[in-house]
């Protein structure tokens, strides 16, 4: 099951061996929650952490 896991973080299938929902063959990371709240708070992409131009546009 861990080499199945590190493969499929790793990126290294040549056909996706999950359900298409969750594969998108993009790179995939690790953020904590709180790391994504503080970025979301301080109106950035909490995944990514870039300048989010939809920042304040849908709450109070």
């Amino acid at each position: 099951m861990a080499e199945f896991l590190y493969r499929l973080c790793s990126d290294e299938f040549d056909v996706s061996p999950v359900g298409l929902t969750f594969w998108d063959g993009g790179h995939l990371s690790f953020v904590h929650w709180r790391k994504a709240q503080r970025r979301w708070q301080e109106g950035r992409n909490p995944e990514t952490g870039d300048p989010d131009p939809y920042a304040g546009e849908f709450g109070p």
